[in-house]
């Protein structure tokens, strides 16, 4: 089979009564804008010439449309035979990357049919749509068998960390996201459920440490939302186009319609081949083995004039203690805004290699450099490790203290958002007092008779009886107001300031 190097476009329009919707073939862009809806969806789409060659703008007549996949489509033509006399094959970037056009002659519908008993046979999703002058009158659909997740019981367990007011929304987000994507998964191509499974797993020894006082409020925030974008990105991508079609929807909106399954999946599996070497190479461990050299240790004149440290293997050098821990697969997504980046747990490759990978500007190489960047951060935790007091700087250790721990009752909550915030509230303890009114007064007076702006008279203290009740409890109430609180904050809250 060969490829057609010319993209063409499949639209999804809504049909001119309002009732299912009509399926459409475009050579150019343009004709596909043509009569665009609300639910309109497009997706490229490349001919394989082994059938007919659809010309100019058309819309499908009486047919029968299969969508299969992932399967390799060199796999299509072995198995599947009299599949050379299908009226066309396209191939896709969804998950189902197989469409199958074939007539409802006697002939088409047995093609048909022999397709949907090889994807059963083999394992494979399918989605067939029999059309009636280019509208879907008949839709039949096939998905693999519901797996269970043992990971997501686990994960609903951590309910102290749900109670946490600051991770209650993200960690609920990451639950949904995985859940999602692991039923994705196990519906279309059930390898990738294990390794989704994995990632989920890696979140819940997160949320034990969380629990546990050894990860801070900062860190597992900024894991959560990492994680819940790659992997909303990722189940939009990867699975949009599968059964239902028509209920799905990619958020890349010239493949809305198929989706990216295809090249999420490859994307996937480059990183995974290269994260599985280095991983195994265990370059963390082993530095941290270095520690047990005793010998022959190179003073720093040697680090700049022995060639022989040239020779030094590290892989030689020592051998990690213990039993390799589980790799942990990280979840990549394609991203417009992100482009080449690497976190933690997660990498993105910018959306534009969709459309030219082997281009020296958006080439898929350039993962191995992002890949690179997690196990250099690896190896820099081992040699020069921060410790624990010093990652948050002394200004904001305070605030983050109280951030961490905050007030359970709204009431108090917001006591204590206007004592941190208002300009004006009381001023307590041994800090510096504002410049009262009339010192200012003094000061202006002195500046314009070209004397020095400061003022000579010394600092006073408002006060607190200059601040009304009435004035504390309306900026309590409007403040309470804002947080949702009862109506009765205003009250509480003058009663406990």
């Amino acid at each position: 089979m060969q490829l057609d190097v010319r993209a063409t476009f499949l639209a999804l329009h809504d049909s001119p009564d309002g009732g299912e919707r009509a399926l459409s073939l475009h050579s150019n862009f343009e004709g596909a804008l043509a009569g665009w809806t609300v639910g309109s969806r497009l997706s490229p789409i490349w001919r394989l010439h082994n059938g007919k060659n659809a010309q100019g703008s058309v819309t499908f007549g009486d047919c029968q449309i299969s969508f299969v996949g992932p399967v390799q489509p060199a796999r299509l033509a072995q198995d599947v035979r009299g599949i050379e006399d299908a009226a066309s094959i396209w191939a896709t970037l969804g998950c189902f990357n197989l469409l199958i056009q074939s007539d409802l002659t006697e002939a088409g519908r047995a093609l048909a049919g022999r397709i949907i008993d090889w994807a059963k046979d083999s394992g494979i999703a399918y989605e067939q749509w029999t059309l009636t002058n280019g509208v879907i009158t008949h839709v039949e659909q096939h998905v693999l068998a519901r797996r269970e997740s043992s990971v997501l019981p686990e994960l609903a367990k951590y309910g102290d960390a749900l109670k946490h007011p600051m991770t209650r929304t993200s960690y609920q987000e990451n639950l949904v996201a995985t859940a999602t994507s692991l039923a994705r998964a196990a519906a279309v191509y059930p390898p990738i459920f294990d390794e989704i499974e994995s990632a989920a797993g890696s979140i819940g020894k997160m949320m034990e440490k969380f629990a546990s006082g050894q990860m801070d409020l900062l860190d597992i925030q900024s894991r959560l939302l990492t994680m819940n974008a790659a992997m909303s990105r990722f189940a939009s991508q990867a699975f949009s186009g599968i059964p239902p079609i028509r209920g799905t929807e990619c958020h890349f909106w010239i493949h809305s319609l198929l989706g990216t399954g295809s090249a999420n999946l490859a994307l996937a599996s480059v990183v995974a081949s290269v994260q599985l070497v280095l991983g195994e190479a265990r370059l963390p461990e082993r530095l941290r083995q270095l520690a047990s050299i005793t010998t022959k240790i190179p003073d720093s004149s040697d680090l700049t004039a022995d060639p022989a440290l040239l020779d030094f293997e590290l892989l030689d050098a020592v051998e990690p203690e213990g039993s390799p821990e589980k790799i942990i697969p990280l979840v990549t997504y394609f991203s417009g805004r992100d482009g080449f980046s690497s976190y933690i747990q997660a990498l993105s490759a910018p959306l534009t290699t969709l459309a030219e990978c082997n281009s020296l500007r958006s080439n898929l190489l350039t993962v191995t450099h992002e890949i690179s960047h997690i196990f250099v951060q690896s190896a820099l935790a081992e040699l020069s490790p921060t410790p624990a007091k010093k990652r948050i700087s002394h200004g904001h250790s305070r605030f983050w203290r109280r951030m961490q721990s905050p007030p359970t009752c709204w009431t108090r909550r917001a006591c204590f958002f206007w004592k941190q915030s208002c300009p004006w509230r009381p001023k307590l303890g041994p800090r510096k007092r504002p410049m009262a009114r009339k010192n200012w007064k003094a000061s202006s007076r002195a500046s314009s008779n070209g004397r020095d702006r400061r003022p000579k008279k010394s600092w006073s203290t408002p006060s607190t009886s200059n601040i009304s009740m009435p004035a504390i409890r309306n900026t309590t109430s409007a403040i309470s107001g804002i947080l949702g609180a009862p109506s009765q904050a205003s009250a509480i809250a003058s009663r406990n300031i």
